[in-house]
């Protein structure tokens, strides 16, 4: 996992797109402290605050599932807001998230290895 944060501030989060880490987790991490840091509630439906592409409260956050990567405006940012999130408050959020999504990731394996 590399964290890029570019003099913008916008912060991308790329990963290899092997599927050994599961970035839902980290995603619904970064959008709920972004939605903190700018005051507004979000739905408390942990599927629609993991789910891949953007979301309409916090366009900061787009998570590409395909790519297994979280970006904040990508290589070209255009009128993506950056993060308001310091880079010690994202660390700590992959710190806290990284650990749910290897353990899903593994969970995973396991139930498809079981059929």
């Amino acid at each position: 996992m590399i964290v890029i944060r570019r003099t913008t501030d916008h912060t991308n989060i790329v990963t290899r797109q092997e599927r050994s880490l599961d970035l839902r987790p980290v995603v619904e991490g970064l959008r709920l402290a972004e939605a903190q840091r700018k005051q507004i509630t979000l739905p408390s439906d942990r599927t629609l605050l993991q789910a891949a592409g953007g979301m309409k409260e916090i366009p900061e956050w787009y998570y590409d599932d395909a790519a297994n990567s979280i970006q904040n405006g990508g290589v070209s940012p255009g009128d993506i807001p950056a993060t308001k999130l310091s880079m010690d408050e994202i660390v700590a959020i992959l710190e806290r998230t990284v650990p749910q999504g290897i353990i899903g990731s593994l969970k995973r394996k396991k139930a498809k290895e079981l059929g």
